[in-house]
């Protein structure tokens, strides 16, 4: 019977604790997927919702230029230059912006420069606008964005361009706009252009360092820790695709979601985050159920050990307790059996 005790207890203990590893697995199982999807929805979705951000942000400032282009002064040569100058102080002041700046129809800029070979000035010409990737500006050392825009002749719109005028943003406007997103705790953004150069970063130092993934991660060395596969996703971004991917750089699994920037010449937002910021809480409750599963196999253990003691002192008990029947029942006999005989020398007996 004990052999058979110990069979059923021992099945029960086994049971639960198997039960219970099944149910933690599936619960896990459960959470880690959840936790995935809403990963990469979250990244995705922030990405997507950022890059329009950006590209709300830089019409803004193209709005600014068009409505200096729109100003009938700007193009009327009977103007003064101090006037007009004095306009584009005001805009610059009012917007917080670096500079600005007008072009005539020859290329000569108010500044004394000539832009005959620019762009943005040659893109003026043609009555469309334009915007720079970021660059250092030789000048200042500082992060420039040009924003361009046609100078209408006599303020109207689509009519005839007379020249340009252009609008620099303050340097950090970009970076400033990649440190306010944020999809978990330690995620980071930023922008890269269409060569892949890095042009917004949360750390000024690395746009102006000239960061460029895809040519780091041409170095056998960095393409090992990793850099090889963030290249490979850039690759995607510069496509001009949204999508969600992952990547190991030294040793720390990140997500990463991105999505084109509408409206500008091939830049694209990413926005990566370390792994832990999502599974954290799922491997917690990966390792709180094989604590679990181990508390209960010690408890049923602990629970098996009192049980046998309890089953002793009880086995013991009654062993006393019938033993002192057994004494008293013999010596009722032995005394029984003695009736009317010789007491063997007890003067009180009979």
């Amino acid at each position: 019977m004990k052999s058979i005790g110990k069979k059923i207890f021992y099945t029960i203990v086994i049971m639960t604790i198997i039960s219970l590893l099944f149910l933690g697995t599936f619960a896990s199982t459960l959470s880690y997927k959840s936790t995935m999807e809403m990963a990469e929805m979250n990244l995705s979705e922030t990405a997507g919702l950022s890059a329009q951000r950006v590209a709300w942000e830089i019409q803004a400032y193209s709005n600014i230029a068009s409505e200096l282009g729109m100003i009938k002064r700007m193009s009327d040569e009977s103007v003064p230059v101090e006037d007009k100058l004095e306009i584009l102080n005001n805009h610059t002041e009012k917007y917080g912006l670096q500079r600005c700046n007008l072009v005539d129809i020859n290329g000569d800029g108010v500044d004394g420069n000539n832009y005959t070979d620019r762009v943005y000035y040659q893109n003026a010409m043609k009555g469309l606008p334009y915007v720079s990737s970021p660059l250092i500006s030789k000048v200042t050392g500082k992060i420039t964005v040009i924003v361009a825009a046609p100078l209408w002749k006599d303020g109207v719109a689509g009519g005839e361009s007379v020249g340009c005028v252009y609008i620099v943003p303050d340097e950090e406007f970009l970076n400033d706009i990649v440190r306010d997103i944020k999809a978990s705790e330690n995620s980071v953004a930023y922008i890269i252009d269409k060569s892949g150069s890095t042009i917004a970063n949360i750390d000024s130092d690395v746009v102006l360092k000239g960061e460029n993934i895809s040519e780091t991660a041409k170095d056998p060395a960095a393409a090992e820790r990793g850099y090889g596969d963030i290249a490979a996703i850039h690759k995607s971004m510069l496509s001009g695709n949204a999508g969600y991917d992952s990547y190991t750089l030294d040793g720390e699994k990140r997500f990463m979601g991105y999505s084109p920037i509408e409206g500008t010449d091939g830049w694209s937002l990413a926005i990566y985050a370390p792994a832990n910021d999502f599974l954290e809480s799922t491997i917690r409750g990966i390792y709180c159920s094989c604590g679990f599963c181990c508390y209960c196999g010690n408890h049923f253990g602990k629970t098996r050990n009192g049980s046998r003691k309890i089953g002793s002192f009880m086995h013991r008990k009654d062993r006393g307790a019938c033993s002192g029947r057994s004494a008293k029942r013999h010596t009722g006999n032995t005394q029984a059996g003695r009736g009317g005989q010789t007491c063997h020398g007890y003067p009180d007996c009979g």
